[in-house]
């Protein structure tokens, strides 16, 4: 067997939004474009019409290449248990016609799969798309340890996803997994077998800027002087922004509430509800509903004073915005429980709350607007952000390929359908 030189990278994402381009993809690329990779990017065409997408050319120095795989998004997604599988096969299909597609010429030495969790029990039952090239996973979501740590419920049909997890890490063109989650880690820091193929990614979000406050409420429209809290993203269900809302109406300090960021429809119906239209009426609510360009994010963390990570009790996962927060010294508030309460609870970021104790939420509010955040909490956020750092995130993708990439690989034949 030829062995193809791991540097020739293939990066399978066929998403932009959310933090998938940016900063998943994009604070990686720069290190791997600087220690010798030669990466081409296998994507969609919507996705590399994206915003984003200049992120990537930026971070790569224009040395990324793209080809275009099937979009696995074009139908809709039923919720059902059903409806999800055939969603992950869809996926694995789009990735796998993707891969067949490659120019002859084209041979590369190991994959990124970017979005394992979008594919991962059909990638337990199928094999790997990618036609025997080994390839390293990243994992966002995989939570079937959570209950026996008391972190949350582990999702649908827990047994099942422990068996699809494990037998994907037992694969042999499985070179390894990295998981934004250390509580993933540490679970099977005791299997002599998977635990060397698992290590823990920080979850990176870091502001590139940090203008003047002033000057960034000026140039956002922003009042000069009132306290202000920041939901930041996607801005669906899972934000709790209602009771953001909520709470903002109760509480003493009349903080005015900015939300940047694209709205799911969840959002848009709550522009009917009464907490919005006074809130709105009184000048105290700012709706910023598109993609956020690096520029603008850095205006937004300056201008807050408080960054709103409320999900909700379904959501227990964690969040790049704390990291972001953190690297521009904002405090958060976060929903008690889950990785992001743990988070912000372990490092002393902020404080936590009962999203649906409206009146718990406000006192929080008025507690943490009262006065800028002291030397300790400062300390605590500096510490957290250069955990969380561009660096620390490209870092910990170098040390993982360096680790994964030369280990021996089993070819395994070509996906058929």
């Amino acid at each position: 067997m030829t062995t193809r030189d791991p540097r020739d990278l293939l990066i399978v994402e066929p998403q932009a939004g959310g933090h998938h381009f940016q900063p998943y993809l994009s604070f990686a690329l720069g290190a791997l474009v600087a220690n010798g990779y030669r990466p081409w990017l296998m994507t969609t065409a919507r996705a590399r019409a994206h915003p984003a997408m200049a992120a990537l050319d930026d971070a790569a120095q224009g040395q990324l290449r793209s080809v275009l795989m099937p979009d696995p998004y074009a139908r809709p997604t039923r919720g059902s248990s059903l409806g999800l599988m055939a969603q992950q096969l869809r996926y694995w299909r789009a990735v796998a016609s993707g891969y067949r597609a490659l120019a002859p010429e084209l041979r590369f030495g190991l994959s990124l799969v970017m979005g394992y969790d979008s594919m991962s029990r059909v990638l337990a039952l199928r094999g790997s798309p990618l036609g025997g090239c080994p390839f390293v996973a990243l994992s966002i979501h995989t939570k079937h340890h959570w209950p026996a740590l008391g972190i949350g419920a582990g999702g649908r049909a827990l047994g099942f996803s422990r068996w699809c997890f494990e037998r994907v890490l037992r694969a042999r063109d499985c070179a390894g997994m990295l998981s934004i989650d250390q509580t993933l880690i540490d679970a099977y820091a005791g299997n002599d077998q998977l635990a060397p193929k698992l290590r823990w990614l920080p979850d990176p979000g870091e502001v590139a800027a940090h203008p003047p406050r002033a000057q960034a409420r000026a140039a956002l429209g922003l009042d000069a002087h009132a306290p202000m809290v920041l939901a930041y993203g996607v801005l669906d269900q899972r934000k709790r922004i209602d009771a953001l809302l909520a709470a903002a109406l109760l509480a003493r300090c009349q903080p005015q509430v900015v939300l940047a960021g694209s709205c799911a429809a969840v959002v848009d119906a709550l522009k009917a509800s009464a907490a919005w239209s006074t809130l709105a009426g009184q000048g105290r609510l700012h709706l910023l509903d598109r993609y956020v360009d690096v520029a603008d994010e850095a205006r937004l963390f300056a201008a807050v004073d408080l960054v709103w990570v409320g999900y909700g009790s379904s959501f227990d996962g964690q969040s790049a915005v704390i990291a972001q927060a953190a690297s521009a010294g904002r405090v958060l508030l976060g929903r008690a429980g889950g990785l992001i309460g743990r988070t912000i609870e372990r490092h002393r970021l902020g404080a936590v709350t009962d999203p649906d104790d409206q009146p718990a939420t406000a006192a929080q509010l008025d507690r943490l607007l009262a006065s800028p955040p002291d030397a300790a909490m400062r300390d605590n956020l500096r510490r957290f952000a250069a955990s969380r750092s561009c660096k620390a995130y490209a870092d910990a993708w170098l040390a993982a390929l360096n680790a994964w990439a030369h280990s021996p690989m089993r070819q395994s034949p070509t996906p058929k359908e």
